[in-house]
């Protein structure tokens, strides 16, 4: 099966539905009046969500906190945020 290259996907600009309530017209996120994307906010939500999780496995298994903040690329005072929250 060949790759495909993202330019031969075909994609459909449908914009969000805030945008478009508040542009009064079917919103386009090329033409977005937001700074940010309203809907990059959950998915950002449920990645660092999903980090943490496998945060505190491999803690649970062994791994130090130092490892772990190399590993993840954050600081230290961050893993121990997430090991002391439930």
């Amino acid at each position: 099966m060949p790759d495909i290259e993202a330019e031969e996907i075909e994609q459909h600009d449908m914009g969000c539905v805030d945008a478009t309530a508040y542009l009064g017209k079917q919103s386009h996120c090329l033409e977005c009046p937001f700074d940010k994307c309203i809907l990059e906010e959950p998915l950002k939500a449920q990645l660092k969500h999903r980090r943490n999780e496998e945060i505190k496995c491999k803690a649970r298994k062994g791994a130090t906190e130092v490892e772990l903040a190399e590993q993840y690329g954050v600081s230290l005072r961050t893993i121990q945020r997430v090991l002391s929250s439930k």
